[in-house]
């Protein structure tokens, strides 16, 4: 009996064990079920999402700010009638003449790249969809001139009606001088991986001060001669220094000849060397003959950007907030809530890649690599803005939509050290040689007059003004 009572045990703990194994495998068809009725979920939500999204950008444009057209509307402005007053708009650059008619500047040298290649697409058009049309890494050669990134990076009005600027490629610059009266261009110095910005051009010293960008993130103070020859570096060192200005002659400095106020911001890198965050931006002199650097304006909770001094000895800049990104607790919510959407975008990218690689072809029709930009999120004094909800709750200026909030201010700091705020939602400004101002909230540009702004003209994504 007790070697029956043994045996029914052991059959019984026999059946527990199937039972269990059967009970854990039904569950685990059942959690694999849920984990697909999920992922279905979300690739639902995340494509009614990229829908709706895509429908409101069409339709919640305020007054057609993000549309890629370009309108033109003077304003009534009358400082600037006989005066050229250039800028820059998403890569492209525009002039409005003395005759108060505004016109793009075509680059001849943008339009002969593109002549080159539409006639290579000519000659070898044929060889797209087949081998021939394919790299040996199982790429796509591209034959079309929709593929040039050639834009406009900076510019300088000179004097007798000409127009300095600097184009910039993939892998390659050029410095160009353009004749607006003849529309004749003629190119000063072209090198590859050459990439400047912040043109300053002194006739009194037939000199260009410009910044020079490297790939390191690294960013110096440059001067030339107007030749674009015997240029040398004036700043080094693991910053971002830009946006150079001379003292003017007339500045109450006795060495204002021979020294230089820029903008300058620390650069801080991860243990693999790359530029993770940006120091508080700050305003230095530098003496040009003594090689000595002296802190004008530094304060760790603002930014002091773009200086530019006028021959009374005043100092303007722009005055916003210094903000880092931080990682939050909010934003490790937000990450957990977001991941498998993102997840799910990861895993659509990945999987358009290989049918562009092998059927040159999209899996969707918006997903073409050639798409434009979004327009919501640009970039303004090294800042990501967001277009849409700038336009949307931003400070208007005679009703004309600000892209910057109000907290970045145009400031006056005279010889004594008073300060004024001149204008708010300033994205950019000039002065001209008459000591006029003139500035951008991003959307219009307006001339500053006994504390008056009036509207010169306005246009879309202004990013800098240069007179």
């Amino acid at each position: 009996m007790e070697n029956i009572s043994r045996f029914s045990k052991l059959k019984i703990i026999g059946l527990d064990q199937d039972f269990l194994k059967y009970l854990f495998y039904n569950q685990s068809i059942k959690i694999l079920d849920l984990l697909m009725h999920i992922i279905i979920f979300l690739l639902v939500a995340l494509a009614l999402f990229l829908y709706f999204r895509s429908v409101n950008s069409n339709t919640s444009d305020p007054q057609g700010a993000l549309d890629s057209s370009h309108q033109l509307e003077l304003g009534e402005s009358t400082s600037f009638d006989n005066k050229n007053v250039a800028y820059l708009s998403k890569g492209k650059l525009y002039c409005k003449n003395q005759n108060n008619q505004i016109e793009e500047i075509h680059s001849e040298y943008i339009q002969k790249l593109i002549d080159r290649i539409e006639k290579k697409q000519q000659q070898h058009g044929w060889k797209e969809g087949t081998s021939w049309g394919t790299t040996p890494v199982g790429g796509v050669r591209e034959f079309s001139a929709d593929n040039i990134d050639v834009h406009f990076a900076a510019a300088e009005i000179l004097p007798e009606n000409k127009i300095l600027y600097f184009l910039k490629g993939e892998g390659f610059g050029g410095l160009f001088r353009y004749d607006l009266k003849s529309k004749e261009e003629l190119r000063i110095s072209h090198h590859q991986n050459l990439d400047y910005s912040d043109l300053r051009y002194d006739p009194s010293r037939k000199q260009i001060l410009c910044t020079s960008n490297l790939s390191s993130g690294v960013s110096n103070i440059v001067l030339m001669d107007e030749e674009g020859d015997s240029s040398h570096e004036l700043t080094g060192g693991d910053t971002e220094d830009i946006s150079p200005c001379w003292l003017s002659d007339g500045a109450d400095n006795a060495n204002g000849n021979n020294q230089i106020v820029f903008q300058s911001m620390g650069l801080a890198r991860s243990a693999e060397g790359f530029v993770i965050a940006r120091g508080p931006a700050s305003i230095q002199l530098l003496d040009t003959d003594k090689g000595e650097v002296t802190p004008v304006l530094e304060n760790k909770n603002y930014d002091f950007l773009d200086p530019k001094v006028s021959k009374q000895g005043d100092l303007y800049f722009i005055r916003r907030p210094y903000d880092t990104d931080q990682y939050k607790t909010s934003n490790l919510f937000l990450d957990t809530i977001l991941f498998p959407f993102r997840l799910s975008r990861a895993i659509f990218h990945y999987l358009n890649f290989f049918s562009l690689m092998y059927s040159r072809e999209p899996l969707s029709s918006a997903s073409s690599p050639y798409g434009k930009a979004d327009m919501k999120d640009i970039m303004l004094k090294g800042k990501r803005i967001d277009a849409e909800k700038a336009l949307k709750k931003g400070h208007n200026i005679q009703g004309i939509p600000s892209l910057v909030p109000k907290t970045w201010e145009l400031i006056c700091r005279n010889q004594h050290g008073q300060e004024t705020v001149l204008a708010n939602s300033v994205s950019s400004y000039d002065l001209s040689a008459d000591n006029k101002i003139i500035y951008s909230n991003g959307y219009g540009v307006f001339s500053l007059e006994n504390g008056v702004s009036a509207l010169i003209f306005k246009d879309k994504l202004v990013s800098e003004i240069i007179v």
